[in-house]
């Protein structure tokens, strides 16, 4: 409680005196001021008076004065209570106020041989303060939102009477307790993270309002804090997966086969987090990006070996999930007859010049694609002007098989050599000669043979090896030679 007094002297024994006093309203903001006026004289008969007055911080009050008598006889001062009077004063918003007092009697007379017209005294006083809102001391500056991560906000209260309402606000989320002293622990939850699904940090608020009791005091206060989210809220890849397309290669092999097979990749439940939407897709090997969807089917597989696929999806907070999956391509490449041998022999495999009987031997290779892949191999012959083949035999590669028996000695054959897998046939053909003779005259014709059997009418047939010492010279139609020896020694460097 503020209180105090004050007087003014006429000099002359005749004296105006104010107590004065202050009680405060919290919850109002104000204070009740008591004002006690007095006349201190001796000697002094005076009728009431109407027009006195008090006045306390502006605001004036005029009151009826009593009539006073007293003789002094008795040679004391004597006190007179002239007036009584509360003023409600409003304080600042800080909860500070100065005030100025005053207080008038009006005399209109002359006491001890001084004329007095009016006596008067004031005087400037600060009241006590009022404990206005409190103010927030501290708040956790940053919180990353993972679920055990707290904020803590600190009060600086006024008075220790006060309680508070604290609440921790996020987008649409928030907190609110009661009653609390100086200060609250918060842990935000993860759904917290759902108001800021494009971004990894976000702006809260925590608003302190002060009571004292029921009444709130003054306004509420309010600072903000930085939530984070936390490195562990991703985006979620739920499948990556490589489906074989099989094009030519059967169904029932299973397996990615080399310029064959294409590969089908497909990213599934793909989804954000907190609210967070998929963004972008990308579907790499290697460092080449093969596409910026969901899926993608690869070109024809040319490569062998392990072959590994990422997948990579970026959510509106820019966040990133990958998964990888790895395929296994085998090679391929087409079956090759790498040599074929066409022999003429006897029935039972016995090679022999004038044999009627074939001894055909191939060898050839192909891919397995991991004991997938199988071959037929057969061998055919004709004569070269026959305009069909006959009917196949199937042989095993470098493994001989006798075919035929019914090959003239008179006459060269064609011997071919198939290969056929699971996507292609390869053919080789070989030649096989007449029977050996050391020269033969066509007959009926001018045909003439070395070490075969004439097969032309008019032409010279060489069936061994050659060998010419003196050159080699070609005559056309027109007399014009030609050094044949010479043309080819020209070609070859």
């Amino acid at each position: 409680m503020a209180s105090g007094s004050f007087n003014s002297s006429t000099g002359v024994g005749l004296n105006l005196y104010c107590e004065w006093s202050s009680t405060i309203n919290v919850a109002g903001n104000y204070s009740t001021v008591t004002m006690r006026t007095y006349l201190k004289h001796y000697s002094l008969y005076v009728g009431a008076r109407s027009d006195s007055y008090v006045k306390c911080n502006g605001e004036n009050y005029t009151y009826n004065a009593p009539a006073i008598s007293y003789d002094g006889s008795s040679g004391q001062i004597n006190t007179t209570l002239l007036s009584s009077k509360s003023f409600t004063v409003y304080h600042n918003n800080d909860g500070t106020k100065s005030i100025t007092l005053e207080a008038g009697w009006r005399f209109s007379g002359t006491y001890s041989g001084q004329s007095i017209s009016w006596i008067k005294c004031s005087k400037s006083v600060t009241l006590d303060n009022i404990p206005r809102a409190s103010s927030i001391s501290s708040v956790t500056s940053s919180v990353t939102v993972d679920g055990s991560n707290s904020v803590t906000v600190s009060i600086s209260r006024n008075s220790t009477s006060f309680t508070h309402k604290v609440k921790f606000a996020f987008g649409t989320y928030s907190q609110e307790y009661t009653g609390i002293a100086t200060s609250k622990t918060y842990t935000p939850p993860m759904s917290w993270l759902n108001a800021i699904p494009n971004a990894t940090t976000g702006t809260a608020t925590v608003t302190v309002t002060t009571y004292n009791g029921n009444t709130q005091i003054g306004s509420a206060v309010s600072k903000n804090f930085t939530v984070n989210v936390p490195s562990s809220v991703v985006p979620t890849l739920g499948t990556f997966s490589a489906t074989i397309v099989n094009n030519t290669v059967p169904s029932s092999w299973g397996i990615y086969v080399q310029d064959k097979s294409q590969c089908s990749l497909q990213i599934s439940n793909a989804s954000g987090a907190y609210s967070s939407t998929i963004k972008a897709y990308s579907i790499k090997q290697g460092s080449t990006t093969l596409s910026t969807s969901s899926s993608v089917t690869t070109a024809v597989l040319t490569v062998t070996g392990t072959i590994t696929y990422t997948a990579t999806i970026t959510d509106s907070r820019g966040r990133t999930a990958t998964k990888t999956v790895s395929i296994y391509v085998y090679a391929y490449v087409s079956p090759s007859v790498t040599s074929a041998l066409s022999q003429r022999c006897l029935q039972n495999g016995t090679l022999n010049d004038n044999g009627t009987y074939i001894k055909a031997t191939g060898v050839f290779s192909f891919a397995s694609c991991n004991s997938k892949n199988s071959v037929t191999a057969k061998v055919y012959f004709k004569k070269p002007e026959d305009p069909s083949w006959s009917t196949g035999v199937a042989f095993s590669s470098n493994v001989p098989v006798v075919i035929a028996g019914s090959a003239s000695i008179d006459s060269s054959y064609q011997v071919m050599y198939e290969v056929t897998d699971a996507f292609t046939t390869v053919q080789f053909v070989d030649m096989l000669s007449t029977a050996f003779t050391t020269m033969d005259f066509k007959m009926g014709g001018k045909g003439v043979a070395i070490g075969k059997v004439s097969e032309y009418d008019n032409l010279f047939d060489v069936g061994l090896p050659s060998k010419f010492h003196d050159g080699l010279v070609l005559v056309d139609e027109h007399g014009t030679e030609y050094d044949v020896l010479q043309i080819l020694k020209n070609l070859l460097n």
